[in-house]
């Protein structure tokens, strides 16, 4: 009975042991087919991603190519439409400032010219005020040196035909012109020879015949007192031509020596 019970339970256990067996093998060989087919899902995965990658790298690095190649074409058009415009543009605007200081140089330049002209003017008028005042003082000089011997002459007249009084008149006249003469002349005081060769010509010439036409006497009458009427009768002299050599003489010396 016992050995019924053993051979029993040795059966049951080969049995057992051989469907342990079995599906130990099917699920061992349920697992390979799982992981194979799972690695060929992963390998099939890794294909399929690298040629997505390499198609989508391959198809992007030629767009890319094509885009940017076309944008640099597009892009370096028009920024060398841009520099030109700018370049023109540079070009409008320098030749404007060329132009508009070419217009200042010339306006300046007129104004020169203007203020050359101007000076040039400024300078000849000078020039003339000058000329004519330095010839206005030669007349002057001549002028007030013959008022003041005309004066003088009426003077000496007067007090000798008993109007002394109109004759001292005259003859302060006469003195106050000589000593009014610097206000209205420049005198030159290197040529003071000059002025009195002028005077005393002048004297000659002018002081006897107003003398004579204030004592009612003829023109060429000679006196006996005064020193010129001893030199006149000394030398027996022309009258006359003394009188109008000494003329000359008053005239000349002013108006070319001073």
């Amino acid at each position: 009975m016992k050995r019924v019970v053993v051979i029993s339970l040795t059966a049951l256990l080969c049995v057992n042991a051989n469907v342990l067996a079995e599906d130990a093998n099917k699920s061992l060989n349920e697992t390979k087919n799982v992981d194979g087919a799972v690695d060929s899902v992963k390998i099939a995965s890794k294909d399929a991603i690298t040629n997505a990658i390499e198609f989508k790298e391959t198809q992007t690095v030629t767009i890319e190519d094509d885009v940017s190649i076309d944008e640099d074409i597009e892009t370096n058009g028009k920024l060398w439409l841009d520099i030109n415009k700018i370049s023109f543009q540079e070009v409008k605007n320098n030749d404007r400032i060329i132009g508009k200081l070419d217009s200042l140089n010339n306006v300046i330049c007129k104004m020169n010219i203007s203020l050359n002209n101007h000076e040039t003017v400024d300078s000849k008028f000078k020039q003339i005020r000058v000329a004519n005042k330095t010839k206005l003082d030669k007349w002057k000089v001549i002028g007030l040196y013959s008022t003041a011997i005309v004066l003088n002459g009426i003077g000496d007249g007067l007090n000798n035909t008993h109007s002394k009084t109109m004759g001292h008149v005259f003859n302060a006249a006469s003195i106050g012109v000589l000593l009014t003469t610097p206000f209205f002349i420049d005198y030159n005081k290197k040529k003071w020879y000059w002025y009195m060769l002028t005077y005393t010509s002048l004297r000659v010439s002018l002081f006897d015949i107003t003398y004579n036409l204030t004592t009612k006497q003829p023109i060429e009458f000679i006196g006996s007192t005064a020193i010129t009427d001893k030199m006149y009768k000394a030398l027996d002299a022309s009258y006359g031509v003394s009188k109008i050599l000494s003329l000359a003489v008053g005239l000349t010396v002013p108006l070319k020596l001073l």
